[in-house]
C-alpha cells in the first residue's frame, strides 16, 4: 500500500479542483470570523473560517467537493463559501487551537506555569485519525473523478 504526503495531495486537489491551496501555519483568524462557524460544526466538517469578505468567509477544507457541505457551511454562517484547500491535519491542529482540544487537557502534577503542556498522546492519535478519514474521503472522489472522466482528470 502506498502513502502520499498530505500535503501534495493537498496541492494536487488544489490543481484538480481549481481552488487555492492554503497554509495554515501562518493564518490568524480573527475571534469574529471564528464565530461564525459553531466549533461542532467546526470540527464536523473539519473547517477553519479564515477571513470574511462582504456577504462571503473564505474557509479552509480538506475536501472542498463536497457540495452538501459547502451548503451547511453557507446556511450556518449565512455567507457565501470560499472554499480553500488546506492539509487535513493542518486543519485539525486549527481546530484544536482555535476551537479548543476535542480532548479535555488534564492538568498533569507539578506542571509549571507558564509553560505548554505536553501534547496528549490520545488527541495526537484522534487528530490523525481525523486527518487519515477525510484524506480517504478525498482520495475515493478523486478516483470516482477520474474514473467519469471528468474534464482535467487525466
Amino acid at each position: 500500500m502506498g502513502f502520499i504526503d498530505e500535503n501534495v495531495l493537498a496541492t494536487f486537489l488544489s490543481m484538480q479542483t481549481g481552488l487555492p491551496c492554503v497554509s495554515l501555519a501562518n493564518v490568524y483568524p480573527s475571534e469574529a470570523v471564528l464565530a461564525l462557524l459553531p466549533a461542532d460544526l467546526a470540527r464536523r466538517s473539519n473547517a477553519i473560517p479564515l477571513k470574511r469578505v462582504e456577504d462571503a468567509v473564505h474557509v479552509a477544507l480538506a475536501d472542498p467537493t463536497d457540495p452538501r457541505l459547502l451548503e451547511e457551511l453557507s446556511r450556518a454562517t449565512r455567507l457565501r463559501i470560499y472554499p480553500l484547500v488546506a492539509p487535513a491535519s493542518a486543519i485539525a491542529r486549527a481546530l484544536d487551537a482555535y476551537y479548543g482540544s476535542a480532548q479535555p487537557q488534564r492538568k498533569r502534577p507539578g506542571a509549571r506555569a507558564g509553560r505548554r503542556p505536553r501534547t496528549d498522546l490520545a488527541a495526537e492519535v484522534q487528530t490523525l485519525e481525523r486527518a487519515v478519514q477525510t484524506l480517504q474521503q478525498v482520495v475515493a472522489r478523486l478516483k470516482e473523478a477520474m474514473d467519469d472522466g471528468s474534464p482535467g482528470s487525466r
